[in-house]
């Protein structure tokens, strides 16, 4: 992957990793009701893909990310391009040949690995 992509393709979706804190599973992610749609569409605008909003499986994970008054909406196409931010960061930890025991310890060092603008405002902004 050349930087361009990295910067602008899956770059945003790195970002949303970190900031989430967690990779997300596809199971995670429900397209939203009649209703939602309509004041997503009111909100942000029109859009003519699929809206999913991201609902955490672990009850941990829950608890920290509404206790932050989080709701993720994204279109499909932000949905999909998260699995290019995960593959992003999976290769880096495998690369670097070590041994990580969480996702926390992943998603930190690969935030040590990219610059400063991936982690920015995030708990994985660790080499600041």
């Amino acid at each position: 992957m050349d930087l361009f992509d990295l910067f602008f393709r899956a770059g945003p979706a790195v970002q949303v990793i970190f900031k989430l804190g967690f990779i997300p599973k596809e199971s995670e992610f429900y397209e939203l009701t009649r209703q939602q749609y309509q004041d997503y569409f009111d909100t942000v605008g029109y859009t003519d893909e699929k809206v999913f909003i991201l609902l955490p499986e672990d009850k941990g994970k829950y608890k920290d990310f509404a206790a932050g008054g989080n709701v993720f909406c994204m279109t499909e196409s932000e949905k999909d391009s998260l699995k290019d931010g995960a593959a992003i960061i999976e290769k880096y930890c495998k690369d670097s040949g070590k041994l990580f025991n969480s996702i926390h310890e992943k998603l930190c060092y690969v935030a040590s690995m990219l610059p400063d603008a991936f982690s920015k405002d995030t708990p994985y902004a660790c080499h600041s």
